[in-house]
């Protein structure tokens, strides 16, 4: 297509050599001065750039030179009879390692080695303590999960990592959070009901290698003093704090790397801290992307940018509003949470702001209005819900009670239903035999003689006659007799 393009004509006449007409061991030797992200987009112009885009000798000189260390971190199958280019792309991405709990990879633009360090993989002091610190899952960690300090007084994160890095100089930092985050609604929202205690104290952060060298920085994770609409800018978002720096002169031998983060000052406790990740990156890193962009915009090739990454001039930054002007704007807002025009103006001409700057803080004061009225009325749902639960437990365990009372009540009402037929049939039989007893005469004079059979017999429960009784013709006349009426036929 491009040597198509390069050999159009004009009236006939032949135009000169185009891009298709360069070589491609030519476009690969200026490849070799390009990125990454450069080498694809114009690997899209012809042939001959896509073949050199292709070349194995221009993403090697992109591949570190220890590109092996990383490639055996994982299985062979997935490297094997791969071109460099593939090489390049697969490393790219994160290759973890220590059980998941690390990962190395290599920056898309640079080729330069980036690591990361889970929590899980540090010493925590009192981590095994459920009353001090709990692991969150999240999926704003490259581990899916972060460690929440909930309130202690010695706090101590120590960590070890031993990697054979590049030569290159390597910037350490902390990413950690301030409060406890969370979806709500729909929204992400955070919880500032544990943080306290990193305002009295700065925390102290440490690194020291295996050749020797040490770096330490200290600051507060924390701040008493309150931004003019954000309110705490430490506070619900994620800040790496850095530790400092180290230099790797040769990949061989493997370099070991201690880091810490302290804050053992016991006169008073600590709470509402999230610890994501360590991370070990090339220090100049984001320098040279800057000065690639500035050096873009020099050209006119992209929109000047500022020290903070804002397109435009620096009069185009955003003005910090003083206390009053707070207080101003918090009062109006209180009267009405609408902004119309004629209110906007006059805000502004009092104010000495903008009224851009009028509708942006009215805008952003009703979204959080907006949205800490809904976590009241979920809070209050929650609550009535947690009630009703309650009260359905209730009911349900009187529910078991009276169950239970019914069945005692039918087994009981059971067993005396039993005894009293028992009782019932006893009774007669006693009285029968009480009244042949009293009626007979021959009773007295056998009464020594059959008082061991009729004691036998007693005590089975089962009233007869003597058998020598029965068969005794005399003895029956005068028991029946005494026994039976007169009048009985």
């Amino acid at each position: 297509m491009g040597a198509s393009l390069s050999n159009l004509t004009d009236n006939g006449v032949t135009m000169g050599p185009g891009l298709g007409d360069i070589p491609e061991s030519c476009v690969a030797c200026v490849f070799m001065y390009l990125t990454p992200p450069e080498i694809c987009n114009l690997a899209r112009l012809n042939r001959a750039f896509r073949g050199a885009a292709s070349s194995d000798p221009v993403w090697e000189n992109k591949l570190p030179s220890n590109y092996q260390d990383l490639l055996d971190l994982m299985p062979p199958e997935r490297y094997q009879n791969s071109s460099k280019k593939d090489i390049f792309a697969l490393l790219s991405r994160p290759v973890p390692f220590d059980d998941g709990n690390k990962e190395v990879w290599l920056d898309r633009v640079t080729g330069r080695v980036c690591m990361s360090i889970s929590a899980r993989a540090m010493a925590i002091t009192g981590i095994e303590d459920r009353r001090y610190w709990n692991w969150i899952p999240t999926e704003e960690s490259r581990f899916q999960v972060v460690a929440y300090l909930q309130q202690i007084w010695w706090f101590e994160v120590d960590g070890v990592v031993k990697f054979p890095f590049p030569p290159d100089i390597y910037t350490l930092s902390f990413r950690l959070h301030l409060g406890k985050f969370a979806k709500r609604l729909g929204r992400r929202v955070s919880n500032f009901e544990h943080t306290h205690g990193w305002d009295i104290k700065p925390v102290k952060l440490e690194l020291s290698t295996s050749d020797g060298q040490h770096a330490s920085s200290e600051c507060c994770l924390d701040e008493t003093e309150q931004d003019d609409i954000n309110g705490n800018h430490k506070r619900g978002c994620w800040i790496d704090y850095k530790v400092g720096e180290f230099v790797v002169s040769d990949s061989e031998p493997a370099t070991e790397v201690r880091f810490s983060m302290k804050q053992i000052d016991c006169t008073h406790s600590k709470g509402g801290l999230c610890v994501d990740s360590v991370f070990i990156i090339p220090s100049n890193m984001e320098l040279k992307q800057t000065a690639m962009t500035e050096k873009a915009s020099s050209l006119g090739l992209i929109p000047a940018m500022d020290r903070n990454n804002n397109y435009g001039s620096h009069q185009d930054k955003k003005k910090r509003l003083t206390c009053d002007q707070l207080d101003s704007l918090e009062r109006s807002f209180q009267e009405e949470i609408k902004l119309d025009p004629d209110r906007k103006m006059k805000l502004s001409r009092d104010l000495g702001l903008q009224p851009r700057q009028i509708a942006v803080w009215f805008q952003n004061r009703r979204a959080r209005w907006k949205a800490k009225q809904l976590e009241l009325l979920y809070d209050s749902l929650k609550q009535e819900f947690d009630l009703v639960s309650r009260e359905k437990q209730k009911l349900e365990d009187e529910v078991m009670k009276l169950k239970s009372i019914l069945r005692e009540q039918a087994t009981r009402k059971q067993v005396s239903t039993g005894y009293t037929e028992i009782s019932g049939e006893e009774t007669v039989e006693s009285t029968s035999i009480a009244i042949r007893s009293s009626n007979n005469p021959l009773g007295s004079l056998n009464h020594h003689h059959h008082h061991q059979h009729h004691s036998q017999i007693g005590d089975q429960g089962n009233y007869l006659f003597n058998v020598e009784e029965y068969n005794n013709p005399a003895a029956s006349s005068a028991i029946w007799g005494h026994v039976l009426p007169s009048n009985y036929p």
